[in-house]
């Protein structure tokens, strides 16, 4: 049936009413859009296939400016330093002609201090066909300077290290290594990049592992657990020198790794074993002294009980000639008397 007229006019005040909704709804997705690119800590932008820019936000300090507006219309060439602008018009030809996005880094040079950007460029195709290059630049200057200061710092530690004569290997969280210096090659007979993919485990041996696994399961739970201790590494043509190993944490490349120090104690080994053969040495001459000092005592005892017989028996002959009524007497070997009684006195006058 054919609409009256007050229904028109319902249907008409529906169609107004949607249409309103629809460009308030328009309104306030633009202004969200708006408040959430102006909000952006980053930089949003959008250039022409010329490498001009059609639009931006306000986040342009990096280059001089107050608003986004006074960046519209200037050109890449314009905005950066010559020795960027080549740079920054290749990676834009790059989004052109690959049709995806092109993720890099890039400095702007100053006469007070550099800053580092990290830009995303990638394609924008508009609903009337123009195509458009739109673009996030990251301010990452803090990072790339803490990265130079970490940089710095682990030279420093390298510079240090690869002079000692202890052997010094950092592990990632997989027990590889990601640092050696010169002497844990030395001491361990591989090469750098060989030791770089490989553990410690690789040059333990076999009757040693459950030990050194223990210990690093005590350490995992807490309980206390010396920080030095000895044990044997097995070099790479199979010999074995025994270590000084001490075992702690650092940092290496912004994050906490195992650190490992070892100390080749061969001459300190062979140096107690000479000690260790010596006091057995000593031990045994030792007890060869006893013995031979109680064959001594012994030897005396005899003596000292032969002499005290003699002194006896010496007494006994003395008393012997002296209380004879007979004329007794002793001469040497030359026909002296040496030993006579006084009855001989008597009787020889």
């Amino acid at each position: 049936l054919p609409a009256t007229k007050d229904e028109w006019q319902a249907r008409i005040e529906i169609m107004l009413r949607l249409r309103r909704q629809s460009e308030e709804l328009g309104r306030k997705s633009e202004m969200l859009h708006k408040a959430l690119v102006e909000s952006s800590s980053d930089q949003i932008f959008m250039l022409d296939t010329n490498g001009t820019y059609v639009a931006s936000n306000d986040r342009v300090e990096h280059f001089g400016l107050e608003r986004g507006d006074e960046l519209v219309g200037k050109t890449i060439d314009q905005v950066f330093p010559k020795e960027v602008a080549p740079f920054y018009r290749t990676q834009l030809q790059r989004v052109l002609t690959e049709g995806k996005p092109v993720v890099f880094e890039h400095d702007i040079p100053s006469e007070r201090a550099d800053h580092y950007h990290l830009d995303t460029l990638y394609p924008v195709n508009l609903p009337d066909g123009t195509v458009m290059v739109g673009g996030i630049c990251r301010d990452i200057t803090e990072r790339k300077q803490a990265e130079e200061k970490l940089k710095k710092s682990e030279k420093n530690f390298s510079d240090l290290v690869d002079n000692l004569m202890d052997g010094v290997a950092i592990a990632n969280e997989n027990a590889y290594h990601i640092y050696v210096n010169p002497r844990f090659s030395e001491i361990t007979g591989y090469s750098k990049d060989e030791l770089m993919n490989m553990t410690g485990w690789d040059f333990t041996r076999p009757k040693d592992r459950a030990e050194l696994k223990q210990r690093m399961k005590d350490r995992l739970a807490g309980k206390p657990i010396p920080m030095h201790y000895d044990r044997i590494i097995v070099r790479k043509d199979g010999t074995e020198v025994p270590v000084e190993m001490s075992t702690t944490t650092t940092i290496w490349q912004g994050k906490k790794c195992p650190m490992a120090i070892i100390r080749d104690i061969t001459e300190r080994k062979q140096a107690e074993e000479k000690l260790k053969a010596a006091n057995q040495q000593l031990q045994a001459s030792n007890q060869q002294l006893q013995a031979t000092e109680q064959q001594l005592r012994a030897a005396n005892q005899e003596l000292i009980t032969s002499a005290k017989a003699l002194k006896e028996s010496e007494l006994k002959f003395q008393k012997i000639i002296y209380e004879s009524f007979d004329g007794i007497s002793v001469t040497n070997e030359e026909g002296k008397i040496i030993v006579w009684n006084d009855a001989l006195e008597r009787i020889t006058g």
